[in-house]
């Protein structure tokens, strides 16, 4: 793979663990915004939980796409 699709790649990992880390620091205040509506507010933690999870999900994809990146521009990666 040439080593510009791997600086491309290794951008969209540092995206993906910005939008997750975002994400953790906006959730309190748009939980305050989601509880406004009434149909939430039985399952406010729920919703909560989700977002929380969503934004781990997006910070452990990004580090790991990161971490694979930089492998394969360093050359350690030669099994593939």
């Amino acid at each position: 793979m040439p080593a510009n699709k791997y600086s491309i790649q290794l951008l969209w990992g540092v995206a993906l663990t910005a939008a997750g880390c975002g994400m953790i620091y906006m959730i309190p205040q748009k939980m305050v915004e989601i509880e406004k509506i009434s149909y939430f507010v039985p399952v406010r933690f729920f919703v909560q939980v989700c977002f929380y999870i969503i934004a781990i999900i997006l910070i452990g994809g990004g580090l790991q796409k990161i971490y694979k990146n930089i492998k394969e521009i360093n050359g350690e990666n030669k099994d593939e």
